[in-house]
């Protein structure tokens, strides 16, 4: 499939041939025209400084901008709809709160690389909860990397000059997770700078509503035309800026349709998409197991981390009994967290529960490397007099360098057991049900029985190892028969690679057969490893001890 060495470069899916995206509405006004020479020279000014003209930043003062009485009309259209406001600097951010609150009653919040992390948790958080802000005010710098997607509405206070910036923008709602449509919201005053620009990203390159993918090379084409014409005289620049629009929608045309022409099948094939789907499916199946969900909050309870809802999908971890070291996450003391992905998208301050998040890790860890449970006697009631059981689990581990990654093709695999009195294999044996839910209540103390034990488990536990050897040994050969057929097919891709392509040296293919030969030498070395024993018998087996 691969013979260039494309996928050895980049892979990457095109938003086209992936799909099921929200769309995105723009929403654009241009301001009536203002004979304001301050405010002009205020707006001028200030485009001057986002292009690099100017050093220092200006003086914001939004009070009489007319973009002002736009923001209010447009946040009270929206009614009780959360909007997330975007400008650049956290000067602007300061400036515009300010305006907003001296102009309205909005619960406003702002976010700005200033900010401590604690501070913009808290922000963020309160612009989530459905009670909190309706306003979120947050600078370019700060909103990198955060997630807006449970707000529906962009404002876009001012425009970034480069278009990948202004796509950034978009993302913090155009991202995986957005439940509906985003909507753009832009404006600019007529005959100022900011109306160049403006009309650029949406009438030359239609950036409200599509990605651009092309916009790095349409700006480097025009980018002196275009602060030329924002940064001068408006009367009699109308011609220059309608010829300037139209070459950026020709070259607009012409490079999106070279790169829908693009090779990119092999990077859409090697998306793998039947397999995603079967993961989505399994994910989802997975959020919904109230039993894991469940599951996970016992096992942290079970050292002392105790657990209280606090309604909407979250819960307070509280380490206040906590008898271990290890939970690095709680060390600060208690945290918000769910087990709900999608408040977990909503809000970053979470902790979002899952079996691979490090708190439940570090659970599971401690409770598998404990002796706690790992050696116990089961009262099966429906088994027949005088009949015995022990029921072994054993780990198959492979020891191994950490740069071989073995646990690829062999991870750490149990490996269940189960013998009788006669040491014949049982293993389709299951516990009933309720004895073992009855095994909490039926204590008992076993030192009288230490010579019985002490004759009949030694011999079924060495039965239980015997077949666990002979298990380990058919899966250790499956492991290397897949590290022989995936590692011989890439090396045969390799050596087909390099015959067409000199980037793939001689080395690269030595070092894929001595990860080869260092994976099949280590894989015999497995070894079955005890990890718990159970021994189920019958109602009478307590009547031994008389």
């Amino acid at each position: 499939m691969d013979r260039h060495g494309t996928g050895r470069v980049m892979v990457r899916n095109r938003r086209a041939a992936v799909g099921g995206f929200p769309q995105r509405i723009a929403h654009i006004d241009l301001l009536p025209a203002s004979d304001d020479a301050a405010l002009l020279g205020r707006l001028r000014a200030e485009f001057a400084y986002e292009v690099g003209d100017l050093d220092e930043e200006p003086v914001h003062d939004y009070a009489s901008d007319p973009r002002l009485d736009w923001l209010l009309q447009t946040l009270d259209a929206l009614g009780g709809e959360k909007a997330l406001v975007l400008c650049r600097s956290r000067a602007k951010v300061q400036a515009l709160e300010e305006a907003l609150r001296l102009r309205s009653g909005l619960a406003v919040a702002r976010f700005h690389e200033d900010m401590n992390l604690l501070q913009r948790d808290r922000n963020a958080a309160y612009f989530a909860d459905p009670d909190g802000a309706r306003v979120l005010i947050a600078s370019e710098v700060g909103a990198e990397g955060r997630n807006f997607q449970f707000a529906q509405h962009l404002v876009l206070w001012d425009l970034p000059l480069h278009p990948d910036m202004l796509e950034q923008r978009i993302g913090r709602l155009d991202r995986i997770g957005q439940p509906g449509d985003v909507h753009l919201h832009a404006a600019a005053v007529a005959s100022s700078a900011q109306e160049v620009l403006l009309r650029w990203y949406h009438e030359g390159l239609d950036a409200f509503r599509a990605v651009v993918p092309d916009g790095r090379e349409l700006l480097r084409r025009c980018v002196d035309e275009l602060v030329a014409l924002a940064e001068a005289d408006p009367i009699g620049r109308e011609p220059a800026l309608d010829a300037l629009l139209a070459a950026t929608r020709r070259d607009h045309a012409k490079l999106s349709e070279q790169i829908a022409r693009g090779r990119d099948r092999l990077l859409e094939r090697a998306s793998q998409r039947a397999e995603a789907d079967t993961l989505r499916a399994a994910l989802a199946d997975d959020d919904a197991d109230a039993i894991t969900q469940e599951s996970m909050l016992e096992l942290l309870e079970a050292f002392g981390i105790t657990h209280e809802p606090l309604g909407g999908g979250r819960v307070l971890l509280d380490p206040e009994y906590l008898t271990v070291d290890g939970f690095d996450a709680l060390k600060g003391g208690a945290r918000e967290a769910t087990c709900d992905r999608r408040v977990a998208l909503a809000r970053d301050d979470l902790l979002y529960l899952r079996a691979d998040h490090p708190l439940v890790q570090s659970a599971q860890d401690l409770m598998l490397s404990s002796e706690l449970g790992n050696a116990c006697l089961l009262i099966d009631d429906t088994l027949p007099p005088r009949t015995a059981l022990l029921e072994a689990v054993y780990v198959l581990e492979c020891i191994a360098d950490a740069r071989l990654d073995v646990a690829r093709f062999l991870p750490p695999t149990p490996l269940r057991m189960v013998v009788d009195t006669r040491l014949q294999r049982r293993d389709g044996f299951v516990a009933d049900a309720d004895s073992v839910a009855k095994a909490g209540d039926r204590p008992f103390d076993l030192t009288p029985m230490r010579k019985v034990l002490a004759s009949l488990v030694p011999p079924m536990l060495g039965a239980c190892e015997t077949a666990a050897r002979r298990d380990a040994a058919a899966v250790v050969a499956t492991a290397a028969a897949a590290v022989q057929a995936r590692l011989d097919s890439e090396i045969a891709r390799l050596e087909s690679l390099a015959r067409v392509n000199p980037a793939v040296s001689a080395a690269d293919v030595q070092a894929l057969r001595e990860e080869r030969d260092a994976l099949l030498a280590a894989l015999p070395g497995a070894r079955p490893r005890l990890d718990a024993v159970r021994l189920v018998t019958s109602p009478d087996f307590l009547l031994l001890r008389r």
